[in-house]
């Protein structure tokens, strides 16, 4: 990495907000309906928001009431390659609108209920790779 390119790097990670995410903040705020937009709102002021994983993983052993999946929640595709692409392609479109400093949560269903490797798979999904952290 050349030394330009290096303290570009540096500057942008220490900026005290990341130019991405401002302007996702800016696209999150002017989405918001204006009757939330009171000066203690945070989301797209100061936070994009978290995030949680959607239809990903919905199966499910437990009985919690109420519970907001749909009668067809256990009947749906589980395996892990379907689960991780899925897992995959949320994380880069969260990136996206997002930007390079949000977080999510891989929810959905009982997740404990992938086998381990599968499991430790689609969190590794959700990690910054060289492709979408901040630059």
């Amino acid at each position: 990495m050349k030394i330009p390119a290096l303290l570009r790097s540096v500057e942008l990670l220490t900026r005290p907000v990341h130019p991405e995410s401002r302007a996702a903040m800016d696209q999150r705020w002017a989405g918001l309906p204006g009757h939330v937009k009171t000066p203690a709102q945070l989301l797209g002021r100061s936070a994009v928001g978290c995030e949680g994983t959607h239809g990903v993983f919905p199966k499910c052993n437990l009985t919690c009431s109420p519970c907001y999946h749909s009668a067809d929640a256990n009947k749906v595709r589980i395996d892990g390659g379907h689960t991780v692409a899925a897992v995959r392609k949320q994380m880069e479109f969260l990136r996206r609108v997002r930007g390079p400093r949000a977080h999510a949560q891989l929810i959905g269903g009982e997740v404990s209920l992938l086998p381990a490797r599968d499991h430790a798979a689609a969190l590794e999904a959700m990690q910054p790779t060289a492709a979408n952290r901040c630059p």
